[in-house]
């Protein structure tokens, strides 16, 4: 199909994540980030950080957010 963009990688992540998936979805997610302009880049930070407070807890998420990129 050729469809390449940041929403479709975005949601594609999101999958691999609740089909446990976790090598895809970080795949997906850095893809989306490439991808991304500003909405969509902040929509695909929300995911990441949600996820990861699910996942991993509040440590990760701190770490992951004092690393962001501007």
């Amino acid at each position: 199909m050729g469809v390449n963009n940041a929403e479709l990688m975005n949601n594609l992540g999101l999958s691999c994540f609740y089909a446990q998936q976790y090598d895809m979805t970080l795949i997906c997610f850095e893809r989306a980030l490439a991808l991304a302009d500003g909405e969509s880049a902040a929509e695909i930070w929300y995911n990441i950080g949600h996820l990861a407070l699910v996942s991993w807890g509040n440590g990760l998420l701190k770490q992951l957010f004092t690393h962001m990129p501007d």
